[in-house]
């Protein structure tokens, strides 16, 4: 009866070891990423400086409206190292069939007494799913992504320069 104890509790320990993981490292912390900027010009220069910004970038708009200010766009890529991701791996008995980031980019320009004001919000995830190779079953995962600073550096410097 006890051999039989250990053999099943074996044969379990076993098939519970033949399962295929999903590995999520966490994105690293970023701080201190100003997400908005007030510059001494007039709101129709601002505006046309960040329109311009955009253009450079080669980001598609969603929607745009001088009028409130505000500007969208959403995609899988907006502009190179924008976002740290963590790392996505898998074990030895899962292969990794598809990964996607998904970004959304935010920016509105306000005047502020006699500044304006331009406001960045950015979001991304990823998500995707890997082959368990031990029991056949699909893994998915997803997580948040962190802004790295340089797309708002980026349009802040470009503002400043124009």
């Amino acid at each position: 009866m006890l051999f039989k104890r250990i053999v099943t509790s074996v044969v379990c320990f076993l098939l519970l070891g033949c399962s295929g993981k999903v590995i999520i490292q966490e994105p690293k912390t970023i701080t201190n990423v100003p997400n908005s900027m007030e510059f001494s010009a007039s709101y129709s220069d601002i505006w046309l400086q960040v329109i311009d910004w955009f253009a450079a970038n080669n980001i598609k708009l969603d929607h745009i409206s001088r009028e409130s200010g505000f500007i969208s766009a959403s995609t899988s890529n907006f502009y190179k190292d924008a976002f740290d991701c963590g790392d996505v791996q898998t074990d030895v008995l899962a292969t990794l069939e598809k990964y996607s980031e998904l970004s959304s980019l935010n920016v509105t320009v306000r005047t502020v007494g006699d500044n304006t004001k331009i406001t960045i919000n950015l979001t991304a995830e990823f998500y995707g799913s890997a082959h368990d190779n031990g029991w056949g079953n699909t893994l998915g995962f997803s997580g948040q992504c962190v802004s790295t600073g340089k797309l708002e550096s980026s349009l802040w410097n470009f503002v400043k320069e124009s």
